[in-house]
């Protein structure tokens, strides 16, 4: 999970899941764990901050980054290689994403760009 310093998050402003529109994510457990998304018509990376679980439900918050140009291109350009190569090509393609992928370090988010906290409820 996200380490953001708790005094960045509580001055943030509170959006909820259906207030973004979900371009794609990178990460998955049970859903959603970070992504591209789209917010009043701005490009946003989404990451998780914190999850909470309770016999009946999954409550899930997470922190919406305003991101550099090169950060939104790095990740644009990963995701439409992983859509090449892995989700519409057989599985004998999967390493031609995957072996690089695993190599890539993709510029860090800093407090500095965290833009909303975004509840999944």
């Amino acid at each position: 999970m996200l380490e953001l310093p708790k005094e960045v998050w509580n001055r943030l402003p509170i959006i909820h899941w259906g207030d973004m529109k979900m371009d794609y994510h990178t990460d998955w457990y049970d859903g959603p764990l970070s992504g591209a998304c789209t917010h009043a018509e701005k490009r946003y990376w989404f990451e998780l901050y914190s999850e909470e679980y309770t016999q009946t439900d999954r409550n899930r918050q997470y922190v919406l980054y305003e991101p550099t140009p090169n950060q939104i291109r790095e990740h644009d350009y990963w995701h439409g290689e992983f859509v090449k190569y892995v989700e519409h090509s057989p599985q004998a393609e999967w390493p031609n994403f995957y072996d690089r992928y695993k190599k890539v370090n993709f510029p860090p988010f800093i407090p500095e760009q965290a833009r909303f906290r975004m509840l999944d409820g």
